[in-house]
């Protein structure tokens, strides 16, 4: 019994800090967002690049990483993403 509370404790304490972890990029992202918007290109492929590194993935998101690198010139880097 008390090893299942244990396990229990344990899954409990996992899926939240995933679950942590995946608003702490949907924060990263929205602000990756606003300075796209803005043509902040250079402060957003530096949000971007972060948020890529710790694995998330999306069609727009790679298109949005890879323009950031072309407005900056930055052609080998752009073709990556």
């Amino acid at each position: 019994m008390k090893n299942k509370i244990q396990i229990s404790i344990l899954l409990t304490l996992a899926l939240l800090g995933t679950a942590r972890n995946g608003i702490g990029q949907e924060r990263k992202l929205h602000k990756a967002n606003k300075k796209y918007k803005e043509l902040a290109f250079v402060e957003a492929s530096k949000i971007y690049t972060d948020v890529a590194a710790s694995g998330y993935k999306s069609v727009d998101f790679l298109k949005k990483l890879g323009n950031t690198y072309y407005f900056n010139a930055k052609y080998k880097d752009a073709a990556k993403w």
